[in-house]
C-alpha cells in the first residue's frame, strides 16, 4: 500500500513553488535536447495558476495548485527517486545517487531494453510506431546470455523510472485539464537524460498539449515553503526578492544579464541565497489597474519624451496610451 502525501507537505511545497516562480528570474525552463539553446528559460509572469506540481523524492507526489491558498493532492506513486537509487544500487553496486546518474549518462539502454523494432522488425512502420520506442524495459535481460554493463543497466533503469513518472504526470494533467506541469524534488538535478525522457513521455502521451517545465531550484521547494509558513506574520508579499548569484549554486540561467557563472557544488548540499528588498517592486506603480493598461507605443504621441509624458500624467492629464485604445484616460493613484 502506498501512503498519500500529508496536507502539510502539499502546502509547503506548493507555497515554495509559488514563491520561486514569482520571485526568481528565469526559474522555470523547458528542456529540448536538439535545440539551441537546450534550456529555454521562461520569463516571470504574475499569473502562474493553475498548474500541476510533481514532486519527485523517494516516491512521487502530485499536487494540483489553483491559487496561493488552494491546492489539492491528487495522486502519486511509490516508484520515484528512491526506487532508482535502490534498484540502481542492487544492479550496479553503486551506492551514491550522483554516481548512478553519471553511469546512466554513459550507458546505452537499447542493449538492455527490448525495443519496438526488436518485436516487430521492419513491420513497425506499418503500425505507425517508431522502432526506437521501448517495448519492454530490461526485456533483453531475460533471454540474453551476456553480462550487461553497469552503464547500460543504469541508463535503462533511469529511462524506466522517468517514463513512468512522465506518463503518470501527463495523465493527471489531462484529468484535471491542466497544460503545465512543474517538476520538483531534487531527483532531476538538471540531468539531461532525465529531463529529455520526462519531456518526451509527456509530449508523447499528451500529443503536445501538456508542457513539462523544470525548475532551477527544484530541491528547495519544501524548505522555502516551510520558512514562509513559519514566518507568516512577516508577510513575504510586502517585500521584493531576488537570487544572490554570488552565493548560490545549482543550475544557472544562461541569460547573460543575470550575473556571473554558477558557483560549484560543495559536498552534499547545494546553496540558494536570496536577497530581500524592504519594499515591493511593482510595474507602473502610479496606475490603479496596471494589468488593464496597454501602452500605445505606435500612436500619434509616440514622439513625446518619457519625462514629458510622466509629468503630464502626474498633473492629472489623460493617459495617452490608454485613451488611444479605450477612449478613457489612464486612472492614476492620487489623481482625480
Amino acid at each position: 500500500m502506498w501512503l498519500p502525501l500529508s496536507p502539510w507537505c502539499s502546502c509547503v511545497r506548493s507555497c515554495g513553488c509559488n514563491f520561486v516562480l514569482k520571485n526568481i528570474p528565469h526559474e522555470a525552463f523547458v528542456y529540448q535536447k536538439d535545440s539551441d539553446p537546450e534550456f529555454r528559460f521562461q520569463t516571470n509572469h504574475p499569473h502562474i495558476f493553475p498548474y500541476l506540481l510533481v514532486n519527485i523524492g523517494s516516491g512521487v507526489s502530485i499536487v494540483k495548485v489553483e491559487t496561493e491558498d488552494r491546492f489539492e493532492w491528487v495522486g502519486g506513486s511509490s516508484i520515484g527517486g528512491g526506487t532508482f537509487w535502490g534498484l540502481g544500487a542492487l544492479l550496479t553496486k553503486t551506492k551514491k545517487f550522483d554516481e548512478l546518474l553519471h553511469l546512466a549518462s554513459r550507458g546505452q539502454h537499447s542493449n538492455v531494453d527490448m525495443l519496438v523494432r526488436d518485436v516487430y522488425g521492419g513491420a513497425h512502420q506499418t503500425l505507425g510506431l517508431s522502432g526506437n520506442l521501448i517495448a519492454s524495459s530490461f526485456g533483453k535481460s531475460a533471454t540474453a546470455d551476456q553480462e550487461f554493463s553497469k552503464e547500460d543497466m543504469a541508463k535503462s533503469l533511469l529511462h524506466m523510472i522517468s517514463n513512468d513518472i512522465g506518463q503518470l504526470a501527463c495523465l493527471h494533467a489531462r484529468l484535471h485539464s491542466l497544460d503545465r506541469v512543474y517538476f520538483g524534488g531534487f531527483f532531476i538535478r538538471g540531468h539531461p537524460v532525465t529531463m529529455r525522457t520526462i519531456t518526451y513521455s509527456i509530449n508523447f502521451f499528451s500529443k503536445g498539449e501538456v508542457q513539462a517545465l523544470f525548475l532551477r531550484h527544484e530541491g528547495y521547494l519544501g524548505a522555502i515553503g516551510a520558512f514562509l509558513k513559519g514566518a507568516e506574520q512577516d508577510n513575504p508579499n510586502q517585500y521584493s526578492w531576488g537570487e544572490n548569484y554570488a552565493g548560490s549554486s545549482g543550475l544557472m540561467s544562461t541569460s547573460p544579464e543575470l550575473g556571473p557563472a554558477q558557483r560549484a557544488r560543495s559536498g552534499t548540499f547545494d546553496l540558494l541565497e536570496m536577497d530581500r528588498l524592504e519594499r515591493p517592486l511593482v510595474s507602473l506603480p502610479l496606475l490603479l489597474d496596471p494589468p488593464s493598461y496597454v501602452p500605445d507605443t505606435g500612436g500619434p504621441h509616440r514622439r513625446r519624451s518619457g519625462p514629458k509624458i510622466l509629468a503630464h500624467l502626474l498633473r492629472g492629464g489623460p493617459g495617452w496610451g490608454s485613451e488611444a485604445r479605450s477612449g478613457e484616460p489612464a486612472r492614476l493613484r492620487g489623481c482625480s
